[in-house]
């Protein structure tokens, strides 16, 4: 188990220089790379928010 996890920790270099090469080598690449991190991140960002959220209102009184 634990030399798995290396292996996955130790391949996130090989990942970023592989989402580089996708991202420079065309213009579409870029675009669709770009549109991909914005449809991922937006709804993490909204549901961080309303975790947040929930958490302050547990925490203060009414």
């Amino acid at each position: 188990m634990a030399s798995a996890f290396a292996r996955l920790i130790g391949s996130v270099g090989e990942l970023a220089r592989m989402f580089g090469d996708v991202a420079l080598g065309d213009p579409l690449g870029a675009v669709l790379l770009a549109v991909g991190a914005v449809l991922t991140l937006a709804p993490v960002a909204v549901v961080g928010y309303l975790t947040l959220g929930m958490l302050a209102d547990l925490v203060t009184p009414r």
